[in-house]
């Protein structure tokens, strides 16, 4: 799961649309949509810079118990 999350951050996207254009934080003027749009992009630059240390903890922990193709199977 923790790499599908990281592949989805990878996405671009929004949560605001108008028609099929996603909508910037500039493009915004409702305060309560700007600030979703601030903290999706604060945890669109954090979480990928995150995620690939629990990914190789897991990784080690899988092929330490259960051998490499565990290991595998946590990058699948």
């Amino acid at each position: 799961m923790l790499r599908r999350r990281l592949a989805f951050l990878g996405e671009p996207s929004s949560y605001f649309y108008d028609g099929d254009t996603p909508l910037r934080v500039a493009d915004v003027d409702d305060p309560f949509r700007k600030g979703v749009l601030l903290i999706a992009r604060a945890t669109s630059r954090t979480e990928p810079e995150w995620l690939p240390s629990p990914l190789d903890d897991l990784t080690a922990a899988a092929a330490a118990d259960h051998g490499p193709q565990a290991a595998q199977a946590v990058h699948d």
